[in-house]
């Protein structure tokens, strides 16, 4: 027998109805989100494992049903590793190659009367201070990479600082500058739990932003206005380190901090800064080969396209700031922490 309520209790019953069905359709939506970022990410991994995968496939085998008509072509375009790029293709094509080259109907190259190379390797930067774009010089262009030269190019360290500040001392007399992170195991609640994980450092975040804050200062110390997009950039290789460093500017309460791009190096790419602040984020070993997915063979040199990228960003200066620690089990970032330390810009002063 059906029950009659009162008007109060057929109120309350509406609203808790309601109120259930507006829970229901917030998780919904919440589901709906959840599971287009679980196909975005799915998507993402999938088409990288691809890439990997095809990278090591010969052309041939990826092209076996074709009869070797496809594998004719992708050859002769300079197509056999799935990992080189458009240029370093023509490159291949085209070095120790004389002008005028053409194909005959067979597909055999001929040669024209022209002796000159269509090949010609630049000698001369015009972003870097030479002591900024020295490591990479040496690194990976053999040392034959020469500054054209500006008047910054040239400029020595010149900064006015607080004699009380070690870090502004430190960022005012060095052009390469390596800050060391080392986990401590003092950090506490929320600072030693982070929903980022792995890819969110917050000890490092911390120091990033506390160097921001100070390149901020010494600009304002000597006169020199802060462009936000032109004074100062920050690179780091997860969108979790991202939004901590993000969070921990916001603390200094700067307007120009918070319009300072913080990317990732990929994103970073054909940009400059007159300083670059460089934080490698990551605490675990196995870490490390995310940050060295991109190396290639260069004229027998092995040349890191993720660090070469971000170390040749500034005009005027790069900060490091990363575990030494983690980064001697790589070759290359062990070279280059020791590079720095030579010449004096390491700093351990947290």
């Amino acid at each position: 027998m059906a029950r009659n309520y009162s008007t109060g209790e057929a109120k309350r019953l509406l609203r808790t109805y309601r109120d259930l069905e507006a829970k229901l359709n917030r998780l919904d939506d919440a589901a709906q989100r959840c599971r287009a970022e679980i196909d975005s990410a799915a998507s993402a991994i999938a088409e990288g494992e691809s890439m990997e995968l095809l990278a090591d496939i010969p052309v041939e085998e990826l092209n076996r049903d074709k009869k070797g008509i496809r594998v004719k072509m992708l050859r002769d375009a300079g197509i056999i590793d799935c990992r080189h790029s458009l240029f370093e293709r023509l490159l291949r094509l085209n070095a120790n190659t004389p002008m005028g080259v053409d194909c005959s109907a067979d597909g055999q190259r001929k040669q024209e009367s022209a002796e000159s190379d269509v090949v010609y390797m630049f000698h001369k930067q015009g972003r870097m201070h030479q002591e900024v774009a020295d490591f990479a010089n040496q690194a990976y262009y053999g040392g034959t990479l020469g500054v054209v030269p500006l008047q910054h190019q040239l400029a020595p360290c010149s900064l006015s600082f607080d004699p009380a500040d070690d870090l502004a001392r430190h960022l005012a007399t060095h052009r390469m500058a390596f800050l060391s992170v080392v986990p401590s195991g003092r950090l506490v609640g929320s600072e030693a739990f982070s929903v980022g994980g792995d890819k969110m450092n917050r000890a490092e975040a911390r120091l990033i932003a506390r160097v921001a804050k100070t390149v901020y200062d010494l600009y304002v110390k000597n006169g020199k206005e802060f462009q936000p997009d032109n004074s100062l950039g920050i690179i780091v290789p997860y969108r979790h380190q991202i939004a901590c460093v993000r969070e921990y500017l916001k603390a200094y309460g700067i307007p120009q901090l918070l319009d300072v791009t913080i990317d990732t190096v990929e994103r970073y790419q054909g940009s400059q800064r007159d300083v670059i602040v460089y934080g490698f984020t990551i605490q675990k070993r196995r870490q490390l080969d995310f940050l060295l997915g991109n190396i290639y063979d260069d004229n027998g040199i092995a040349v890191d396209r993720k660090l070469n990228v971000a170390l040749t960003r500034a005009r005027e200066q790069t900060v490091l700031v990363g575990n030494p620690h983690l980064l001697a089990y790589a070759p290359d970032f062990d070279r280059l922490v020791r590079f720095v330390r030579e010449k004096g810009g390491y700093w351990d002063g947290l």
